[in-house]
């Protein structure tokens, strides 16, 4: 629980609220954030066109050099990273080479085999195959050795990057950062890395013979800039939001898929999106898998490709999600288990078998959550450690660590982020130092544990026309956070999870004049409801769910008249669970249990079931409720328990012998001629889903996979009907990728069986 900065009676000038056509709360919101008068007002609301790219150091040599290289028909060689800002920076400067006629190639290290930065060893396969022309984006700013190897293999280097460099920059040609400029209000000096990369995309647009689009990257400058957790302020402020109004017309098939498997309307998309929805599924690319293939995604104008690719990335993002909630709840039970851990300004932990790739997701989380800067270290036995860290606003997370250097084999980052290496043994005293590094902060008392309330309110006084005038303020995010209002006095009138994990709350909190409003409470599973009167912390936004326009309130914090701190806690409801996940022979004892209970089985794809069973869409209300054969997806396992609602839940475990591609496929095969000889040709997808134990992802690869082989032909009648016809016997030239796409699909719901039998029971549903 944080302490509540109140809002204060600062003295607001009468020419800025008359700006503002009399709002209070509005003009309070801009003095809180440094804007005092109406000039500066204005520069807010209506900012003038972004300084020209060539107010960067070294972008005209860039472009000149760039330019010989084209014109002698050589090749180019763009260098990323793997996390969202690097995959849009790759993006954008392979997209505007390639308006130029480039002949250029790209390459993203792969996390688990290359980690972050320039490889001697890769770029030499590189200038080994004939490039002639090195450039980075989001990276290379402590590049020396691959700069030095580079020029001493002829080959020209262009550094571009947005992160603190050293003292001794590398021997590049050209280097162009904007924290090398010598103003550091300068408006492109917090430039994400894809925002450095823009910039030079523009200039050499603009410098071809026929001008070309640099407007159409502006979507791939938000995504990268929003996800990448810089201060949205000035340039960076201009870019996002020219960004988000190109998003919201997107051309870009990938991203049009991704955001309709996300359920998100592109018209209606916001930085909160970004953040909470389409950067998390960029990111679990390079975290757990090769990011590579992304600028084809970015780019393609094959909407089969599109899809195909879309869908692995959220296979990527569900398991990105389990990974993320185990490594969650193991720090929790290291804090609980050591609550000293809690004493020191920055939280500091590690295990030996946390996930590198996701341990900066859990970073983040837990700085929201304990209000302080964050480090998470992966530290198998043997090996150095690797580090993710996350901070606060206020709180240089880059300088504490580089205080630090001493005990640390590498680090690099910014203020709000950063990654350091160590070994496992330096772990404590870096743990001390760094918090004594924090503590030695010049506002390290005005930040931590800290919020800002901009005004209070009663509920009726929420309005359309109140969100419409704070979202004025918008894009917010580092920097410029989102305006927080607070209402006094409330109750608690009831709360429902939500969430396919349920751990989220709808929470509906009722005021003394007896007006109810609905709250969502986002990352709530650990946090009891306020018991009696409170008064609450929210923000408003306005949503278009499913058509539907509305106000949403987003709960921040609460605080009591008893205010302490929180602890750790479970809400939900508990029920009898029965585990016989091990039994070697469940079907002897199903009949034996289930006796004259009122239960409902549920088991799917078994040809010869031992009792009789319910499928996902048949099923209703039990007082118990058995799992019998191991289900594809945790999606459908607590889509099944939702629906049944049992007090009694019994997990068991028979396989249904289709978990291999061969079996799966011939199943599927079977029944579609099945409805082609008996149905006429028509099948409910769910019910092949049931039969074949699988999801409707993997059903409906699998019915491509039969297409593009000749096998069957198939059209989708209604949204979940196909209509199947007999096959040309034919194979297409698409199978091999959607052979590869299914593969994945059934590697994903493999992997979730596999959690399914030995996973903790609570952490399972």
């Amino acid at each position: 629980m944080a302490t509540w900065i109140e809002p204060t009676e600062t003295k607001i000038p009468e020419a800025l609220i008359r700006y503002l056509d009399g709002d209070i709360l509005l003009a309070r919101a801009l003095v809180h954030r440094g804007v005092k008068d109406e000039a500066s007002a204005r520069a807010f609301f209506e900012p003038e066109a972004s300084p020209p790219a060539e107010s960067l150091q070294g972008i005209q040599e860039a472009v000149d050099l760039i330019e010989g290289v084209i014109q002698a028909g050589k090749r180019l060689l763009i260098w990323g990273d793997f996390d969202v800002d690097g995959q849009t920076a790759t993006t954008v400067l392979v997209s505007a080479l390639r308006q130029r006629g480039a002949n250029v190639a790209y390459h993203i290290p792969i996390r688990e085999v290359e980690s972050h930065g320039v490889h001697v060893a890769t770029l030499k396969r590189y200038i080994d195959a004939g490039v002639d022309l090195l450039i980075t984006c989001d990276t290379g700013i402590t590049a020396h050795d691959a700069v030095g190897y580079a020029k001493s293999s002829g080959v020209h280097t262009i550094l571009t990057d947005h992160h603190t460099p050293p003292e001794l920059l590398p021997p590049a040609d050209v280097i162009i950062n904007p924290k090398l400029h010598p103003d550091s209000h300068h408006a492109s000096f917090q430039l994400a890395g894809v925002g450095v990369a823009f910039k030079l995309a523009e200039a050499l647009l603009r410098s071809a013979p026929a001008p070309g689009d640099a407007a159409s990257l502006l979507d791939l400058v938000a995504l990268g800039t929003v996800a990448d957790v810089v201060p949205l302020v000035q340039d960076n402020r201009r870019l996002v939001r020219q960004g988000l109004e190109i998003l919201r017309d997107t051309q870009r098939l990938g991203l049009l898929t991704l955001m309709e498997l996300a359920e998100l309307d592109p018209k209606g998309v916001t930085e909160n999106h970004i953040s909470y929805a389409i950067a998390p599924r960029l990111n679990a690319l390079g975290r757990l898998a090769d990011a590579n293939p992304i600028v084809e995604f970015l780019t393609t104008a094959d909407a089969v490709k599109a899809r195909i690719f879309a869908a692995e990335i959220e296979g990527l993002n569900y398991r990105r999600k389990l990974i993320t909630e185990q490594i969650y709840h193991a720090a929790q039970r290291q804090i609980q288990d050591n609550p000293s851990l809690l004493k020191y300004s920055a939280l500091v932990l590690a295990h030996p078998q946390w996930h590198a790739g996701i341990i900066g997701i859990v970073a983040s989380r837990l700085a929201e959550y304990y209000r302080k800067p964050v480090i998470l270290i992966s530290a198998p036995a043997g090996q150095l450690g690797r580090g993710s860290a996350r901070s606060i606003d206020g709180i240089n997370i880059l300088e504490a660590i580089a205080s630090q250097r001493r005990l640390l084999a590498g680090y690099g980052g910014h203020a709000l982020a950063a990654g350091v290496s160590l070994p496992p043994e330096n772990i404590p005293a870096f743990r001390k130092g760094l918090s004594e590094a924090i503590d030695q902060q010049s506002d390290q008392e005005k930040v931590v544990d800290a919020l800002r309330i901009d005004g209070y309110l009663d509920f009726s006084e929420l309005s359309a026309e109140l969100v419409m005038a704070i979202q004025k303020l918008a894009p917010f995010g580092a920097g410029n956070p989102p305006v927080t209002l607070a209402a006094r006095n409330l109750k608690v009138d009831s709360a429902a999870w939500i969430g396919r994990l349920e751990e989220h709350r709808l929470v509906r909190v009722v005021d003394p004049n007896g007006a109810t409003q609905d709250v969502l409470w986002w990352q709530s599973s650990e946090f009891d409801l306020p018991d009696g009167m409170f008064d609450l912390a929210f923000t408003v936004t306005h949503t278009n769910y499913r058509g539907r326009p509305e106000i949403q309130l987003q709960w921040i914090d609460y605080r009591t008249p008893e205010a302490g701190a929180l602890e750790l806690s479970q809400q939900k409801q508990q029920r009898r669970i029965l585990d016989f996940r091990s039994l070697p022979n469940p079907g002897a004892m199903l009949e034996k249990l289930i006796g004259d209970m009122d239960c409902a089985v549920w088991c799917e794809g078994l040809a010869k079931p031992p009792v009789q069973c319910s499928s996902r869409q048949n099923l209703q209300h039990h007082e118990a409720l058995v799992i019998y054969t191991p289900p594809p997806s945790r999606d459908v396992l607590l889509a099944v328990i939702e629906t049944v609602a049992p007090q009694t839940l019994i997990l068991m475990a028979e396989p249904a012998g289709l978990e291999t591609k061969e079996a799966f496929l011939k199943r599927l095969s079977g029944l579609a001629k099945y409805a082609i000889h008996h149905k006429g040709g028509k099948a409910d997808i769910l019910s092949l889903c049931s039969a074949c134990a699988q999801t409707e992802w993997v059903i409906r690869t699998g019915l491509d996979w039969l297409q593009a082989r000749g096998l069957i032909d198939y059209e989708t009648i209604a949204e979940n009907q196909v209509h199947f016809k007999t096959g040309s016997g034919k194979s297409l030239a698409t199978l091999p990728e959607i052979d590869k796409k299914l593969t994945a699909l059934l590697d994903e719901t493999n992997a979730f069986r596999n959690f399914y039998l030995t996973a903790d029971v609570q952490s399972l549903v």
